[in-house]
């Protein structure tokens, strides 16, 4: 009886070890399959042998770059051209139709013109002997994260949908045809390089017991529109040409989104971002740098310019006027072969006023309200952002921005609903040590919020939610540590208690005050700063949507219409 056990056992131990051994050799298999398939769909057309077949005899496809010539599947062109077109032919010959043929764009470095969010359509139904030929204007790619491939690549268009012979046989129809365009950057020149300055700030500050004159310039650069992604832009920038050189200059960055979409608490940032002051030059440069990624991507950012304040600091009383300083921009592109471009700028005065503050502070509020729910007593909801900047930290001790109120009308009212302050920017500007105090304005007695820098939080911002009806705060900041920008944004609410007054209400008047103190408690600066927006009259739009482009008329078929309507 044991023996049988045993044979039984060795048996169910044979078993087990042949399924293991088919399971392992079929993954095996399924895993050289998708590695084939990966390579299949990774790998490039032939296109000096790609004609329009397909895997139906009867069922013709060709995409091309030029209307006259089917031939020209590869062209080289300008990055922002707007009067490319791809083409396409579809045909059916020999009998039969080809039903709901479909096109689908496959890893594309470009969009359609007129819908860029568009990559599948289909197209009527064909006859036999008839065909379709169009030409679809097309665009470059230029998303802000940027993959450095999209300049240099096969782009491919599928055709798929099914043929259906005399005899009623049905053969599905699935081909991929391909183009390439080279997308370059060098009809640029220096004339796309946008490089400004101005001076804002030129006063006399007591520093440490002693006369200090501070000139400040604003520097400005970035292409124009932002038409190209920048590898790298070399700023350099001449002491001014007056009287005395400086005993000392400070950079700091706003931001420098238009080279390398960094803000201003990544600068200087290793790899990416540096300056350097020359005394022996008179000169200082600034360096900005946008490498790929590990995956080949790089920031390309819009509507964005690099900016700069550079700090002069100058002993005792010096003359500033005349005021000469030039800057010059080198600018390297990717997708240019043709060398950097170059350009100057020079700001010349012949007198320069004491102006300026040591500090600045934006009060933006956004720019259009609607009033369609103040006409029904709702509270509505809007955003404000106070941003702080603070080009020279050396003397700065204490900062306070504090809310005045907003103007509205009788029996209107405004409150915060929640504030969020960036916390990177407030470590960077105030050190690990610092703290920021948050007070209802009209009741100082006891903090809001109290926010201690040195404790961890995973949150990217601080957030305070207000929990009464808080019409104004006051925040107060510790001493600079260093130079920097600091953002708050606020969440605030249009409370009605006087509905007849909101037909003439046209516009929201916000007033912010910041004040700053040196060490000795001298005030530095002391501002108001307004922001406005456009209350607008309440309105209703209509989005329609369909979910195809075409319905065929040889076979059933059904679309769906979409209305969305957003009331404001």
């Amino acid at each position: 009886m044991s023996n049988i056990k045993k044979l039984n056992s060795k048996k169910m131990e044979m078993k087990l070890l042949a399924t293991l051994l088919i399971l392992t050799l079929t993954f095996a298999n399924f895993a050289l399959l998708g590695s084939y398939m990966t390579k299949s769909i990774a790998a490039e057309i032939d296109l000096s042998n790609q004609d329009s077949k397909t895997n139906v005899k009867n069922v013709q496809f060709d995409v091309y770059l030029d209307e006259t010539n089917k031939s020209v599947k590869e062209v080289t062109s300008n990055l922002n051209t707007s009067d490319m077109k791809l083409y396409m032919s579809v045909s059916v010959q020999g009998g039969g139709y080809l039903n709901n043929p479909t096109i689908e764009l496959i890893n594309t470095n470009f969009n359609l013109k007129n819908k860029p969010e568009v990559t599948k359509f289909k197209l009527d139904s064909l006859q036999t002997e008839k065909g379709i030929s169009f030409g679809l204007p097309i665009l470059a790619k230029k998303d802000e994260s940027y993959n450095l491939s999209l300049l240099d690549m096969q782009s491919k268009i599928r055709l798929t949908g099914e043929y259906i012979d005399a005899n009623g046989r049905v053969t599905n129809v699935d081909t991929s045809k391909a183009v390439k365009i080279t997308w370059t950057t060098n009809e640029l020149t220096e004339e796309d390089i946008n490089l400004s300055q101005q001076i804002i700030t030129n006063k006399i500050y007591n520093i440490d017991g002693a006369s200090k004159r501070i000139v400040q310039v604003l520097v400005k650069a970035k292409l124009n529109d932002n038409k190209a992604p920048v590898k790298s832009n070399t700023i350099e920038i001449e002491n001014p040409q007056i009287s005395a050189n400086p005993e000392k200059v400070v950079v700091t960055a706003y931001g420098t989104k238009a080279s390398n979409g960094k803000t201003s608490v990544e600068f200087p940032s290793e790899g990416s971002s540096s300056w350097e002051y020359k005394p022996e030059e008179e000169k200082t440069y600034i360096q900005l740098s946008n490498k790929a990624n590990e995956n080949n991507m790089i920031s390309w950012a819009k509507d964005v310019e690099d900016e700069f304040v550079v700090t002069y600091v100058y002993d005792g009383i010096a003359e500033v006027s005349p005021f000469i300083s030039n800057v010059k921009s080198t600018v390297e592109v990717y997708g240019r072969t043709e060398g950097a471009l170059e350009a100057e700028n020079t700001l010349t005065l012949d007198e320069v006023e004491e102006v300026g503050e040591i500090v600045k502070l934006d009060n933006k509020v956004q720019n259009n309200i609607y009033k369609g729910k103040m006409y029904i007593e709702e509270d509505t909801n809007y955003q404000t952002e106070f941003d702080l900047y603070v080009p020279y930290s050396e003397q700065v001790n204490s900062v306070t921005i504090n809310d005045l109120g907003d103007e509205l009308a009788e029996g209107i009212s405004t409150y915060y609903k929640e504030t969020k302050i960036n916390k990177a920017e407030a470590i960077k500007l105030l050190g690990e040590e610092g703290k920021i105090t948050i007070y209802n304005a009209e009741d100082k007695e006891t903090p809001i919020m109290e926010i201690d820098l040195s404790e961890q939080t995973e949150e990217d911002d601080y957030t305070i939610k207000y929990e009464e009806n808080v019409s104004k705060i006051e925040i107060q900041m510790s001493k600079a540590q260093t130079e920097g920008t600091l953002k708050v944004k606020n969440e605030k609410a249009i409370k009605i208690e006087n509905k007849e007054a909101v037909a003439e209400l046209l516009q929201l008047t916000s007033n912010v005050e910041l004040s700053v103190t040196a060490s000795n408690d001298e005030e530095l600066v002391k501002t108001t700063n307004t922001g406005k927006a456009d209350l607008l009259e309440p309105k209703t739009t209509v989005n329609l949507s369909v979910d195809k482009t075409s319905i065929s008329a040889l076979s059933p078929d059904t679309m769906r219409i979409t209305a969305e309507f957003v009331a404001k």
